[in-house]
């Protein structure tokens, strides 16, 4: 991951202690976040912050590209967009996996050729059950509702193979 400092600087915004503490909560989290668990974390390292303070640099670097946001069980959550990625979330249990985009590239390449259609190659939501939900008998009621907790601690990054969830 590159260096936060150069994130900054390579998008043209200044390198202010609010965004220093928040990509480094990004950074050190590994996940996505939501505004307001960003503003706790925050806030335990600068007491000081305010919550329109974590507003106003999330949108800040989320229109500069340092930040991107996906919409996930009633909330945005934000993560670092420092490598092209889609995202495979589980209905189910929650779980969330980042997939490195060209992990992709035969659906978008299909897409592109026989569809007319051009996708972002980054950025995509799978949404449907992981392995281990799928192995189990489907809820009659359709997917059981996530919550955000369940999120955070199903989370999980791969790049090329996926590591196993012990």
């Amino acid at each position: 991951m590159a260096d936060i400092k150069e994130l900054l600087v390579r998008s043209g915004l200044r390198r202010t202690g609010p965004r220093m503490t928040l990509l480094t909560i990004l950074q050190q989290s590994a996940t996505h976040l939501s505004v307001p668990e960003l503003y706790r974390r925050a806030a335990d390292i600068q007491p000081t912050i305010n919550t329109s303070t974590v507003y106003r640099n999330v949108a800040a670097m989320t229109e500069s590209g340092i930040l991107h946001s996906i919409d996930y069980a009633g909330e945005v959550l934000f993560g670092l967009d420092a490598t092209p990625h889609n995202h495979l979330i589980c209905e189910q249990c929650g779980l969330l996996v980042e997939v490195p985009a060209n992990e992709l590239d035969p659906i978008t390449v299909h897409l592109g050729g026989q569809l007319d259609f051009d996708p972002d190659p980054a950025g995509q939501v799978l949404r449907g059950r992981c392995r281990e939900c799928a192995q189990q008998p489907a809820e009659t009621s359709g997917a059981e509702a996530v919550s955000l907790s369940m999120i955070k601690s199903r989370w999980i990054s791969i790049s090329s193979t996926r590591p196993s969830r012990s």
